[in-house]
């Protein structure tokens, strides 16, 4: 029986948080705050502005806000458990905190026609959302995501397929992970972990084993030109 990998682009993926069925991202399209991004930032930068609220010393913060969208519009934030991370931007994270209690621009998410919890992602650098704050500003046109140096992103899914031993999985079928790991400021990758785990755990541990065992260089993911820690995911699919 033919077995073959597959590396591609995951489809919409759904975690529990609290008893409650989360979507783990928008569906491409979709938006999470009414206007798009450029409007989130642009009313984030207004309630700055209009609060009266103070810049951060630390040109340099930054903060990644994970955010509940529920049905009814209401928002939740997320708690950090990386307390460290917490106190290293805590400006930037006190005043993400506050700014949010008054943007009220927020979509629930509707797919085929059911309401969903959604969870929605911002990055937030308040130094250019102030004085430098301009009209469409979208942090993604500051952003590059981490590159492996040998070949990019597809050099690292080739060395993933030539290296996994297909044999090793034991159990037949459709299986389905995510595997992500973090590249840091230096370029050094993180220990490999499943965020979406398959009902075939020997082809959960080749796919861990494999990704952890590749060898090369990456560089940093940017942030205003700054280098920044950059999570990595990879969708990975064998079916035989």
């Amino acid at each position: 029986m033919r077995r073959k990998i597959i590396l591609s682009l995951l489809m919409i993926l759904s975690i529990v948080y609290n008893g409650q069925t989360v979507v783990d991202s928008y569906p491409k399209g979709v938006e999470a705050y009414k206007g798009g991004d450029k409007q989130f930032y642009k009313d984030f930068h207004n309630v700055l502005i209009d609060k009266n609220i103070k810049p951060c010393d630390n040109k340099n913060e930054y903060y990644v806000i994970d955010i509940l969208v529920y049905p009814d519009s209401s928002i939740k934030f997320i708690k950090d458990n990386d307390s460290l991370n917490v106190q290293k931007n805590k400006c930037t994270y006190e005043m993400t905190r506050e700014v949010l209690k008054y943007l009220k621009g927020w979509n629930p998410l509707v797919v085929n026609n059911q309401k969903f919890v959604g969870l929605a992602k911002y990055t937030i650098f308040p130094d250019y959302l102030f004085e430098k704050y301009k009209e469409g500003y979208d942090i993604k046109d500051f952003t590059k995501p981490a590159e492996y140096q040998d070949g990019g992103l597809n050099g690292f899914r080739k060395k993933i397929a030539n290296s996994f031993d297909m044999a090793a999985v034991k159990e037949a079928g459709y299986h389905q992970i995510l595997v992500s790991f973090v590249v840091d400021e230096n370029g050094i990758m993180g220990k490999p972990y499943l965020e979406q785990e398959s009902n075939s755990s020997s082809f959960n541990e080749q796919a861990l084993m494999v990704v952890g065992r590749i060898k090369g260089k990456w560089k940093p993911g940017m942030l205003h030109h700054m280098p920044v820690k950059y999570k990595v995911k990879l969708p990975l699919v064998m079916t035989f």
